[in-house]
């Protein structure tokens, strides 16, 4: 089974969408829909009681805390679930959802750990936010992640199992949660990234700010940290 967990904050035009076109891919094997709302004000919460009422495989959750995160919502929400794959989108339609199939397969068929679908950074619409992309890749560099081509995606599949067990590591805050579990990651774990179109968000608005990029940077010098008292660690074990 596999459960798509997607994060929400005020994104009421999508939301019945969404759940068409994840209908539409008709796809092979059992799956539940859970949204995680960061208490959105827009009658977001309206639709989703609708659509728990109309859908045996739907929940949603609502995350009543004051300050709005991504990362926490998708902690948050992992804890009350327990399918064998878990996998994470947004819900502004920015990643291509026609993928979704050929990544299950992949995960399962192929037994890989996780799958991400890499954007092409060159093809991201807004200058600020793929000049962003592709410093963020840098940074991830930096802190250790030298492996991945697009480790800022929010667009993957991992084993739930997997995920639970890094999950407590996972502290910091911020909009990409992707970089702190490739952080923690076993060096021997099976990844495997698929090329994604990345699209301009149709409706809703961007969540893309500075506090979006101060968090970054905090979540990757602490990253850094954790790489370097990882290193002073292993190699006073071989002293």
């Amino acid at each position: 089974m596999i459960t798509f967990l997607i994060p929400t904050f005020r994104e009421k035009e999508n939301i019945n969408l969404l759940v068409s076109n994840i209908d539409k891919l008709k796809i092979s094997y059992h799956y539940n829909i859970y949204f995680v709302d960061d208490n959105s004000n827009d009658g977001s919460i309206d639709i989703f009681n609708e659509l728990s009422k109309n859908y045996n495989n739907i929940r949603y959750h609502i995350r009543k805390n004051n300050k709005r995160d991504l990362t926490k919502s998708i902690l948050e929400g992992l804890e009350n679930i327990n399918s064998d794959y878990v996998f994470i989108l947004d819900c502004d339609f920015q990643h291509e959802l026609e993928k979704i199939p050929e990544m299950i397969n992949i995960i399962i068929k192929q037994e890989f750990d996780l799958v991400i679908g890499k954007r092409d950074l060159n093809d991201i619409k807004s200058y600020l936010r793929r000049s962003f992309s592709k410093l963020g890749v840098k940074f991830a560099y930096f802190s250790g992640i030298k492996r991945i081509e697009d480790p800022l995606s929010g667009f993957f599949i991992i084993k739930t199992d997997l995920f639970k067990s890094l999950s407590k590591k996972i502290t910091t805050s911020g909009f990409k949660i992707l970089i702190s579990i490739i952080f923690y990651l076993k060096k021997n774990s099976r990844i495997y990234e698929i090329p994604i179109d990345f699209k301009k968000r149709q409706f809703g608005y961007s969540k893309f700010s500075l506090k979006v990029i101060f968090l970054f940077v905090i979540q990757i010098l602490y990253l850094k940290y954790q790489d370097i008292k990882n290193n002073v660690i292993n190699q006073q074990g071989y002293k």
